[in-house]
């Protein structure tokens, strides 16, 4: 799932600067929008209605866990959790992925089209290393290794990983070739968290609702990121300071996860 959306940010960077310099910014609004419809009727063509019925068990599960609130779930220390790494990973996802071919347009000097394409390849690592891990992390699981341990270990990388390329970032003095491995390791490493794998783990029968809850701190979270570095940025012709911000909040978020996070149930 998330190789797809890291896939469409590829997409995205590709097409962008041919379409604002071929036929103005308005292009970009238009084209992007207009590939919703068909996608929606592919989704509704495709996508079942109802989930196939695998024994009465699991239905009357379904039937009788249906009713957790949002106040119960936040009395969960595991979802407080899944909540905090959201909020890191969207606080640098979209600051990423709204100010980087701004940082090589403006901080390393490229052109448009230069800049998005040095933007292309972080993410196309993302999406490599997505899908990978996930297919690594489940063979380990089915093999017998502690499904906490393993999610705890995973998300631990994700968050611990790029430190060292974002304080590369805030204080190194690096050119275009050294940005971009920097950016790339970081980004890659951010790819293999699994902090949304483990929402169907805590609450199975409820993982669209927690789902839904988590992405919403997130969201703000990644509204917050972007305005703040923009800001940042604006004041102070600098982006050292929002990598090292990012980075402080990746070690918090690492903290709190290896105290709280369980692949143990808990709705």
């Amino acid at each position: 799932m998330f190789t797809g959306f890291h896939s469409g940010n590829l997409v995205g960077l590709l097409l962008s600067p041919v379409l604002l310099e071929s036929f103005g910014w308005r292009s970009v609004f238009y084209t992007f929008g207009a590939l919703g419809l068909p996608m929606a009727a592919i989704w509704n063509a495709v996508v079942p209605d109802h989930r196939p019925s695998k024994g009465a068990s699991r239905s009357t599960e379904s039937s009788t866990d249906s009713s957790v609130s949002i106040r119960a779930l936040l009395s969960s220390p595991a979802v407080w959790a899944i909540i905090t790494a959201n909020v890191i990973n969207h606080f640098g996802y979209f600051i990423y992925l709204n100010w980087m071919p701004t940082y090589f347009y403006k901080v390393l000097g490229m052109n448009l089209r230069a800049s998005s394409f040095m933007s292309f390849v972080p993410w196309l690592v993302m999406a490599m290393g997505s899908v990978t891990t996930g297919i690594v992390t489940d063979l380990l699981i089915n093999s017998g290794f502690d499904r906490t341990r393993m999610r705890k270990i995973v998300q631990s990388i994700a968050l611990l990983g790029p430190v060292i390329p974002l304080l590369a970032l805030s204080f190194g003095n690096l050119n275009a070739s050294q940005a971009l491995l920097a950016l790339t390791c970081s980004l890659g490493l951010t790819s293999v968290g699994q902090f949304t794998a483990n929402i169907s783990e805590v609450a199975p029968t409820n993982a669209g609702k927690l789902f839904g809850l988590s992405n919403t701190f997130g969201c703000f979270s990644g509204i917050a990121g972007v305005s703040v570095a923009g800001f940042v940025v604006e004041k102070t012709g600098s982006f050292g300071s929002i990598f090292l911000m990012t980075a402080m909040l990746n070690v918090l978020g690492a903290i709190v996860w290896n105290l709280f996070a369980t692949a143990e149930r808990q709705f």
